[in-house]
């Protein structure tokens, strides 16, 4: 998501709402006549009434006063036409903020849906296309909805998921995302579908690459894109290599026919007139305009307002809509400002209205300097966001004093090219207009007390070398950390000849690093140059940026920037170097694919290579021994049929809910909605005063409050204190922002870190609580043994988001009886509606909980929901009407933030000298957030499986649990596993470094033995086999040659390191949390088919297919002839938790008791049926239908019999917890196992195998190739345990590298902004070669079917990326004679991994080694 600033800002191309700071200096400007149309002018006749269904909007748009705003206004028209799906759509007086996103929800368009709000995720994903007169042609583009205003589509085409094709009829790639398992949760899945048709508009024939890059602002959650990449790449010719008995299909060859079809009427719709819409209070007002002196004539009348020019309004995703008077100026249709051409000398010129997308298209026509430029700029935001914002408001965003005006790539690379712009200015309701280098006006403030906007840029077709280097927190979809541009010509006696160098996102605008261009000017390219310029270059001044300050890491990354711009400097001069040493050659690799891609990163260049196999040999009448097809709901997920909670309908009476939260923590004074309360279509701020019952919405009663109380601290900074409801989403948006919380000094000083908490002893169960211990062994006695080699060091862990791609969302509904129905996503049904009954102050009969799918939940819907769940049903029982909440992904954040707990553990270990470990110590504090919540448990978690694979003989940890005022840390995918495996496996690194070892022999030497294995706690574990997947891992993935040939290229490269590591996997599955599970089977007698009603909380893990399958294998019967039904509590009361990977077993496990109990009561029927077939002559048996048939009758009868059984599975030993003296039974702790018992569990084992290349220089990093082997025991289903394996080893990615919750250490806010600041895998983070495989034939005792949970185990093995990237840091450092010690936090962003690097300017030179 660069470009959630850096791109999101694409689109205001003139002055806006933002105030500019002035400057006193100046710069001369060349004054220009207008100038003219740079492509003809679009003309026509009006648009014919004919061709297409007028729809009449059942939105509130009708919005105009009847007096107009203005003299221009009343020149206007106010109606808009466009088509949706081939419907014509004629709109009058539309809210200037209606997004389409919003109008195609309420018209029943659910498909398109919405998490970042950003343009970021890619999740609202639709095709806009237009008739471009020009060229007589089509122009179709993906776009995201969400930040399309909806007066942005006049005389467009918009096409969803839903116009494409249906379940029944689907489009090719509706049809291969779905059967190649691209689908999990899939509630990304129709953004995906989007971005991959409209590429097919554009090309039928797209290369691999092609396809992986239109996806690269498409966020997907659950699959680790395995499953998209392999659908989409067939489109392509490319096919992944999917190895499963059974699964072999076949698609038809796409043609691209029968695609739909552009309305003829838009041909000829030729816009005449300026259109004019405003809000009811005329505060917020859109004027569409066809020409400049429109404008003019806006600006004059408006004054001393700034209007905000817009072009595709992706700023909002930015900056948000601004709450006050906002005065937008669409000039897409501005005659002077479009189009691109190309003169007699190849410099390039792009209108002003024209998209980033269109000047890079322009670009890549041009010369090898220009291609580069083109390339360098697709860097910025995604491909969505390139098609609508324009490169203008890239440029303005340059010029803004701001924390993200670091993010104008725009700025830095088009003023190192020496493209120049011109610039209209409104004056008096004339138009002026004047040319000026990018470079001046991006630094000329002068412009700040004018109304202008950008009418033009040139681009030259320059002859110089052009370089440009951007670092980012991800491949793709990510801003600058820091971003730099150079120009040169080399003489030819090889001197510097005009350098220009420019960098960005170390100050407030883009740096002309002046005196290093005066330093290098005439001089020689060799080494004695390039150590002056980095003398100056290292003095350059780079602002504290406390965007990255937290907790874990106080010095941000400062440092981090200083490193970078040397490092860029460093590569440039090295690219100039005539005859540069073979071992600099990987620093700026040469690239065959010409500039353009040579200008991208290297992964846009390839795409992945996939290969996914499960031969297990199952029994038959085994679930997963026939293959049944993909997901059941894949194909719905695909064509955006599948309703997930906020697509539920509410009716016309329905309204919408919308946080108000504390942005501080201290006294709660109170609020102030009065004015809030007199907006357009407002109808209540509700408060704890409108609490009924108990104001708590925690799993523990009391401890976190539905709303912040009056004279209370607020807890932490993004909780809520109301909720404002109003008619439409956008008014309750909208009046929300207006709402004041008042708020003072706190009662107690608020802790945000683990060390505050610490000093103060602020733990959850009081400042005496010594911590939870786990004490194994003789610690001590291994440790005074003089023998053995001490090894201490620390390890830091940070938090995860869950970052779910649904947010939390609750639609409530009053029901008969005086119930209140409730649609959610919950991974804990009966748990969910007993807060909500509580906070109602009703009984449990009195509320009902229905479970949709969920839009992914990884432990986050346990128990995060309960505080929407429960302020739904408050505002739905006060007002009598349907409320639904869907928290946007900012205060979804803020409520949450770090769900995963942070980790800041000191370790000591006792080691032989020949590396076998002897005895762990460990001493662990953990943020726990708030409130206790599943912290107890967690912190169980984490001290009880720190042994992993390893035989650990002695053991200690002890874990003491901090109170901050922090969100509440809850459970996140893997919990407490993840930290354990984490610190263990950062032990055996550390291990092999001190004793100069490989880091695989230390593993393998101490993996617990195959003869009676035991864990920590002194549990057996059965089934234990790590020791021969590892010896079968090792030779299958050719380890041995991969270490020789990585040491060879480390020999060759001095700054591009590549290391592999293997890991090995125990990942303890226990039933004592999802225990309980319930199903029922009915069978209808008319035709045999089944209902099952389940337990299934389904997420994307196939629960219920499965559970499908079983009942289908079990009764003997297709799986066709089966349904499934999600969790309803009226229907099935006191439903468990499903999560950990063990929901799906235990309702398989219950499903066929259920069938069992079904089955016997048939006997008899069955008997009496053989009977009558015997007489008549008949050997066959009868078939399922016949007996279901006379089991129900003919009347009268004595056969009828009860067709519907119901199953519940429980732990058949109930001895997994135990109180103990030091937890005792008060409200809280409720966790503490008995060490000494045999806890019903089993263990996923399972290896792995990561390759990465590292940037000795930058810390930037590739995963080259992952292999992934997991011991599923006998799947239930082995296509969807596959995709489970394979998304849950990319979520791991993200948990260990990539995913950096920025908790401010002195306010407690959450600094990531969304996704801004927050980056998830995109599909380019990803192993570039990814190998994921079942093992066969071991078994779970444990399980109905011997079956294990994939969901969460192959999380861990994700760490082999960290430990890899450990042996690479290591290899830089010994070449440069450094220690072998350092420490290497999680996540291993790419900062934290430079600078474990140590790199100092003596490195940074051209001398060859010796």
């Amino acid at each position: 998501m660069q470009g959630v600033r850096s791109g999101m800002c694409l689109d205001n191309i003139g002055s806006s709402c933002v105030e500019f700071p002035r400057r006193r200096e100046s710069h001369k400007k060349k004054k220009h006549a207008p100038m003219g149309n740079i492509a003809s002018r679009i003309c026509g006749e009006q648009p014919s009434q004919s061709g297409g269904k007028k729809v009449a909007s059942g939105l509130p748009l009708q919005l105009l006063p009847s007096g107009k705003a203005d003299a221009f206004a009343d020149q206007c028209q106010t109606n808009i036409t466009f088509f949706v799906n081939g419907e014509k759509c004629v709109l009058s007086n539309v809210h200037p903020n209606i997004t389409l996103r919003d109008f195609l929800h309420e018209k029943g368009l659910t498909g398109t849906k919405q998490t970042c709000g950003q343009g970021a995720c890619g999740a609202c994903t639709v095709a806009v296309a237009r008739y471009v007169r020009k060229n007589q042609a089509v122009e179709e583009r993906a776009l995201n909805a969400c930040l399309r205003p909806l007066m942005l589509c006049d005389g467009m085409a918009v096409t969803t998921v839903e116009g494409i094709g249906c379940a029944s009829k689907p489009h090719a790639v509706q049809e291969r995302i779905a059967g190649l398992g691209g689908s999990q949760c899939g509630f990304c899945t129709p953004g995906h579908v989007m971005s991959m048709y409209s590429l097919l508009r554009e090309n039928k024939n797209p290369s691999a690459p092609e396809v992986e890059a239109c996806l690269d602002g498409n966020i997907c959650r659950c699959t680790g894109y395995r499953g998209i990449h392999a659908a989409f790449h067939t489109f392509a010719g490319k096919e992944a290599v999917t190895n499963v008995d059974g699964f072999s299909p076949q698609f038809s060859k796409y043609s691209g026919d029968g695609e739909p079809q552009f309305p003829e009427e838009l041909r000829n719709y030729i816009p005449k007139q300026p259109i004019f819409a405003q809000d009811q209070s005329g505060t917020t007002r859109w004027y569409r305009v066809l020409d400049l002196s429109h404008w003019a004539q806006i600006c004059k009348e408006v004054s001393p307002s700034k209007p905000r020019v817009v072009v595709g309004s992706t700023s909002v995703g930015v900056f948000g809509q601004k709450v006050g008077k906002v005065i937008n100026v669409d000039v897409t249709l501005v005659s002077d400002l479009e189009g691109t051409c190309q003169d007699e000398c190849g410099n390039i010129v792009a209108g002003g209205a024209e998209s980033l997308n269109t000047l890079i298209s322009s670009l890549r026509a041009g010369n090898e300097a220009q291609q580069t430029l083109a390339g360098a700029l697709t860097k910025l935001a995604n491909n969505n966001v390139r098609n609508a914002g324009g490169w203008a408001g890239n440029l303005v965003m340059g010029r803004v004093e701001s924390q993200y005006s670091g993010g104008s790539d725009g700025a830095v690379l088009l003023s190192a090219f020496g493209a120049s712009v011109k610039v209209a200015i409104a004056k008096d309701g004339k138009v002026e207009q004047y040319s000026m280098t990018v470079a001046n006006f991006v630094r000329d403030m002068d412009l700040n007390n004018s109304n202008y906007l950008l009418v033009s840029i040139e681009v030259p077709a320059i002859t110089a070398k052009f370089t440009s280097f951007r670092q980012s927190m991800s491949k793709v979809n990510s801003h600058a950390i820091v971003n730099a541009a150079f120009r040169t010509e080399v003489t030819s006696d090889g001197c510097f000849q005009a350098p220009i160098l420019y960098a960005g996102c170390i100050q407030k605008r883009a740096v002309f690093l002046e005196e290093a261009g005066r330093y290098l000017e005439g001089k020689p390219v060799c080494d004695q140059t390039l150590s002056g310029l980095l003398d100056i270059i290292q003095k350059v001044t780079v602002d504290k940026d406390q965007t990255y300050v937290t907790g874990l890491n106080p010095g941000g990354k400062d440092d981090y920037k200083k490193q970078l711009l040397l490092s860029f400097v460093f590569k440039w001069f090295v690219s100039l170097v005539p005859q540069v040493p073979s071992e600099l050659r990987s620093v700026t690799p040469p690239s065959s694919a010409g500039a353009f891609w040579a200008a991208t990163d290297y992964c846009m260049s390839v795409a992945q290579t996939l290969r996914s196999e499960a031969h297990l040999q199952l029994p038959e009448k085994h679930p997963g021994t026939s293959y049944v097809g993909p997901k059941k709901e894949a194909l719905e997920q695909a064509c955006g049929q599948l309703k997930y909670s906020g697509d539920m309908p509410m009716g016309p009476r329905g309204l919408y809910g919308v946080y108000v939260v504390a942005n501080d923590v201290g006294k709660l004074l109170g609020t102030d909605a009065s004015e809030a309360l007199k907006q357009e279509g407002v109808v209540a701020f509700l408060t704890f005063q409108d609490v009924p019952g108990m104001n708590s919405s925690s799993m523990i009663p009391g401890e976190e409050p539905v709303f912040a109380e009056d004279g209370k601290d607020i807890l932490y900074a993004g909780a809520p204190v109301g909720l404002l409801v109003a008619g439409t989403d956008q008014q309750a948006k909208t009046a929300a922002r207006m709402v004041k919380v008042n708020i003072g000094a706190p009662q107690s000083a608020p802790i945000y870190t683990i060390d505050e908490a610490v000093d103060k002893k602020q733990f959850l169960y009081g400042p005496d609580f010594p911590g939870k211990m786990v004490d194994s062994g003789n610690v001590d006695e291994a440790f005074a043994d003089a023998s053995n080699i001490i090894i201490e060091g620390s390890y830091n862990i940070a938090g995860q988001n869950n970052f779910y791609m649904e947010r939390n969302t609750a639609v409530a509904l009053p029901d008969d009886m005086g119930r209140i129905m409730i649609y959610g996503g919950a991974q804990c049904p009966d748990a969910t509606k007993t807060c909500v009954m509580m906070a109602l102050g009703s009984t449990s009969k009195d509320v009902v909980v229905k479970v949709r799918p969920m839009g992914g939940a990884f432990g986050g819907k346990f128990t995060r929901n309960f505080a929407v769940f429960c302020a739904a049903g408050v505002a739905c029982k006060k007002l009598g009407r349907p409320v639904r909440i869907a928290t946007s992904l900012i205060t979804d954040m803020g409520m949450h933030g770090n769900t995963r707990h942070i980790v800041k553990c000191h370790y000591k270990v006792a080691v032989s000298p020949a590396g076998m470990i002897v005895a762990f110590d460990n001493k662990i504090f953990i943020d726990a957030g708030c409130s206790n919540d599943y912290t107890d448990y967690i912190a169980d978690e984490i001290v009880k499986r720190q042994d992993n694979a390893y035989h650990v003989p002695n053991y200690r940890a002890v874990l003491n649990m901090c109170k901050t005022n922090n969100p509440t840390a809850s459970a996140n995918r893997a919990p407490g596993l993840m930290q354990a495996a984490a610190i263990t496996e950062t032990i055996l690194d550390h291990i092999a470094r001190k004793l100069s070892m490989s880091a695989e022999h230390v593993r393998e030497l101490n993996l617990k033995p195959m003869q009676n294995p035991m864990d920590t706690t002194g549990n057996a574990i059965i089934e234990w086999n790590t020791p021969k997947l590892w010896q079968y891992a090792k030779d299958k993935w050719e380890f041995d040659a991969r270490e020789k040939a990585h040491a060879e290229f480390n020999a060759s490269n001095r700054f591009k390191k590549r290391a592999t590591s293997m890991m090995p996997l125990k990942f303890a599955v226990a039933y004592l949390i999802p225990s309980g599970g319930t199903v029922t089977v009915n069978v209808n007698a008319v035709d045999g088919t089944v209902a099952v009603q389940t337990g299934c909380c389904e997420m994307g893990q196939g629960c219920l297919t499965k559970v499908l399958s079983t009942t289908a294998t079990e009764l003997g019967i297709p799986i066709e002839k089966v349904s499934g039904f999600y969790p309803d509590t009226s229907v099935l009361p006191n439903l468990s938790t499903d999560g950990g990977s063990a929901g799906a077993e235990i309702l398989c496990h219950a499903a066929k008791w259920a069938c069992e109990q079904l089955k016997e009561r048939l006997v008899p029927v069955e008997a009496e049926l053989i009977e009558e077939l015997k007489a008549a002559g008949v050997a066959t048996k009868p078939s399922w239908e016949q007996m279901v048939r006379r089991a129900n009758g003919p009347m009268p009868t004595d056969t009828r019999t009860l067709l519907s059984a119901t199953a519940q599975f429980k732990v058949p030993k109930w001895n997994d917890v135990k109180r103990s003296a030091d937890h005792p039974d008060p409200a809280v702790p409720y966790w503490n196992w008995d060490s000494a018992s045999d806890t019903w569990q089993y263990h996923v084992t399972g290896v792995a195998c990561s390759d990465v290349e590292v940037d000795v220089l930058t810390g930037d990093y590739t995963i080259l190739r992952a292999d992934v082997l997991v011991d599923a025991g006998h799947s239930l289903n082995p296509f969807i345990d596959l995709g489970q394996a394979e998304g849950g080893f990319v979520y791991g990615i993200g948990a260990y590298c990539r995913e950096e919750i920025l908790m401010d250490p002195t306010t407690g806010r959450n600094k990531c902004e969304g996704m801004w600041n927050y980056k998830p895998p995109t599909n380019k983070d990803v192993p570039q070669i990814f190998n994921v495989e079942l093992a066969p034939g071991n078994k779970s005792s444990r399980t109905a079917y011997g079956s294990k949970g994939v969901g969460e185990a192959p999380l861990l093995l994700a760490y082999s990326v960290v430990s890899a990237m450990k042996k690479a840091i290591l290899s830089s450092r010994l070449e440069r004679g450094l220690s072998s010690d350092f420490t290497l936090d999680s996540p291993a962003t790419v900062d934290r991994v430079q600078k474990c690097m140590s790199v100092s300017l003596s490195d940074l030179n051209l001398e060859e080694r010796k």
